[in-house]
């Protein structure tokens, strides 16, 4: 059961520190690459655990779950994103995961249990696939001779 379930505030740094364990020095990692804004405590409905979502601007990146000993980080890849992990962009050892995550509109979910700070490689590798993937392209175009775009 996830500690945080009922209480009716997002967890303090010592609730984090006591329900993480061994866990913990992970999740300051985390969430001090987020950088300070990036990371806001959410509660979906009333009865849900508390999740840390951590965004890049108005994108969200991932989502951080405590749990006993534990943090389950899910971070969302588009179709792009799973494409481009699935080829080659992150290890093999995640490919199992990405490609028995569900698939929703909004893209599938692939968690990562994070246990110690060395489990933290995997979910950049996520988050790298999935900014990569999603990066704009630019939005000029080069013009032919004839002064239209595309010819």
């Amino acid at each position: 059961k996830v500690a945080t379930a009922v209480a009716p505030h997002p967890p303090t740094e010592s609730e984090m520190a006591a329900v993480l364990g061994d866990a913990y020095p992970a999740f300051e990692t985390l969430v001090g690459r987020a950088g300070p804004g990036a990371a806001e405590w959410r509660r979906y409905t009333k009865n849900s655990p508390w999740v840390l979502k951590v965004s890049q601007g108005k994108r969200g990146l991932f989502y951080a779950r405590p749990d006993s000993g534990h943090l389950r980080v899910t971070v969302l890849l588009g179709g792009r994103a799973v494409d481009a992990a699935l080829t080659g962009r992150v290890s093999k050892r995640l490919h199992d995961s990405i490609r028995k995550a569900k698939v929703y509109p909004e893209g599938r979910p692939v968690s990562v249990v994070v246990k110690r700070p060395s489990d933290l490689a995997k979910v950049e590798e996520l988050i790298a696939v999935k900014l990569e993937a999603t990066a704009r392209p630019s939005q000029s175009k080069v013009r032919s001779r004839s002064g239209r775009k595309g010819e």
